[in-house]
C-alpha cells in the first residue's frame, strides 16, 4: 500500500459540492444571553454546512483528526450591574458639574461685558501694564512733591 500522505492533497473532501468559500455573518448574543457558541465544520460532510453537526466523529473513529472550529461570541452589551455603575457615575458627574457652575456664577456675579471680548491672558497683561503705569505716575508725583519740599 502506498503512503497516504502522498495523495492527501489530491483527495476531495468536499463530496457534497459545497461552495469553496463560505462567508458567515453572525449576530452578537441578545441581551438575555451572555455568550453564544458557534461550531463551524472543517470536514465538509456536515448536513448543516457551514455549521457542524458532529459528522466529523465518524472520521475521528477512522483516524482522521478533523474537529470543528469553535467560536465563542461574548455579548458586548452591559450587564445590569455595569449599567447601574455607569448610571451612578453619570449622576455623580452631572451633580459635580452643576455644583461647579453654581459656584462659578456666585463668584463672578459682576461682569463688565455681557460677552467675553478679550481672553484671560490679554486681561492679565492689560492689568499689569495699568499697574506699572499708575505706579510710575505716582512715583513721579512723589518725586515732584519731595523736590518741592526740599527747595523751600
Amino acid at each position: 500500500m502506498k503512503d497516504p500522505l502522498e495523495y492527501l492533497n489530491k483527495i476531495n473532501f468536499n463530496t457534497n459540492k459545497f461552495p469553496q468559500y463560505t462567508h458567515l455573518i453572525e449576530n452578537c448574543p441578545s441581551e438575555y444571553e451572555n455568550e453564544k457558541v458557534i461550531r463551524i465544520c472543517r470536514c465538509w460532510q456536515s448536513a448543516k454546512f457551514p455549521y457542524c453537526d458532529d459528522t466529523h466523529k465518524i472520521f475521528v473513529e477512522n483516524g482522521d483528526n478533523v474537529g470543528p472550529y469553535v467560536a465563542k461570541l461574548v455579548s458586548y452589551k452591559l450587564s445590569d450591574e455595569e449599567k447601574l455603575k455607569k448610571q451612578k457615575y453619570n449622576e455623580k458627574y452631572i451633580k459635580l458639574n452643576n455644583k461647579m457652575s453654581y459656584i462659578k456664577s456666585e463668584n463672578f456675579n459682576f461682569k463688565w461685558f455681557p460677552t467675553p471680548i478679550i481672553n484671560y491672558k490679554f486681561k492679565k497683561y492689560v492689568l499689569l501694564s495699568f499697574f506699572v503705569l499708575t505706579s510710575s505716575v505716582l512715583y513721579t508725583k512723589k518725586e515732584k512733591l519731595y523736590n518741592f519740599n526740599t527747595e523751600s
